[in-house]
């Protein structure tokens, strides 16, 4: 690959069991809202990372118009129970909905995490 650190090297693995001692750099893209058991994830990065490493996640935002998984309208402003529902019927059982900001953040904080928040919005491109 043109451009990386012949040194760098990725990792796959089960992210809430991590085989490694330490690490640099931990990135979740896209992948609590995936995961059962995702404040494992954050346990696992916080035991493996070195102080002062990076931990960058980041998240779906469920209360969009048009949910970004199961492509619903509104989605994420349907009760839990409803929401839970018309995820598993579209084939999207994986799909969690507990990983919500404030839970991550809580979640961080447990471990003593320093963190900030960082919001984007998708703006599409329209052709001209």
């Amino acid at each position: 690959m043109c451009g990386l650190d012949p040194g760098l090297e990725f990792i796959v693995a089960d992210a809430r069991f991590l085989c490694l001692n330490t690490v640099d750099f931990v990135v979740a893209i896209s992948l609590l809202e995936h995961v059962l058991g995702w404040n494992r994830i954050v346990s696992e990065a916080y035991r493996v990372l070195r102080r002062g490493s990076l931990f960058v996640v980041q998240l779906p935002n469920l209360t969009y118009l048009v949910e970004p998984h199961t492509k619903f309208l509104l989605l994420g402003l349907l009760p839990s129970r409803l929401r839970t529902i018309l995820a598993s019927s579209a084939s999207y059982k994986d799909l969690q909905f507990n990983y919500t900001l404030k839970n991550i953040v809580k979640e961080l904080e447990k471990h003593s995490f320093r963190y900030w928040i960082s919001l984007y919005h998708h703006i599409s491109h329209g052709v001209q």
